[in-house]
């Protein structure tokens, strides 16, 4: 009966653990849709930076970069791209 229960357990686990990988990036666009947005609105944003329109789609790019890459990012890079968001002054 004990065993019984622990594999009932575990099955439990292992069923919610999967769950959560599907659903972190359930609204990310592929790989290189992140980067082309990346690559675009930081381009826009640099021609004219008094823009606030250019600077939200860059925040929302660099926010995408850091919620969608694949392989997820390392903490150390996740903190680089947080601190160019709070230099950046938009939304």
């Amino acid at each position: 009966m004990k065993k019984l229960t622990y594999l009932f357990l575990a099955l439990i686990i292992v069923a919610c653990s999967g769950d959560d990988e599907d659903n972190n990036n359930a609204s990310c666009p592929s790989q290189e849709e992140v980067f082309n947005n990346f690559e675009e609105a930081l381009s826009t944003w640099q021609e004219d930076a008094t823009n606030v329109e250019y600077c939200e789609d860059y925040y929302q790019a660099i926010l995408d970069v850091i919620n969608c890459s694949e392989p997820p990012l390392t903490k150390s890079e996740i903190e680089g791209w947080e601190a160019l968001l709070s230099v950046l002054g938009c939304p």
